[in-house]
């Protein structure tokens, strides 16, 4: 039996991990690095990215660090879409 397919991504939760990658405290920045790449094979995670670098009301570092996302993991996006 195979198994079950990943939940999709919520929008907060992915919002909370490219802070906390984003973060100077280096347990915190540790664990949401480790998140980041647990949740970037989830569906969804590409487009929230997105969603968060277009805001300008996104502190600029977090944005910063989606658009690095995005960018790094654009070739495997039509695979998972």
């Amino acid at each position: 039996m195979p198994p079950p397919p990943p939940q999709p991504a919520t929008l907060e939760e992915v919002f909370a991990i490219v802070t906390g990658a984003t973060s100077q405290d280096p347990t915190l920045l540790k664990a949401s690095t480790d998140q980041l790449k647990l949740i970037l094979e989830r569906p969804g995670t590409l487009d929230f990215l997105q969603e968060i670098a277009a805001q300008k009301a996104v502190p600029p570092v977090v944005r910063q660090q989606s658009i690095i996302q995005v960018k790094n993991n654009l070739k495997y996006w039509k695979a998972k879409r």
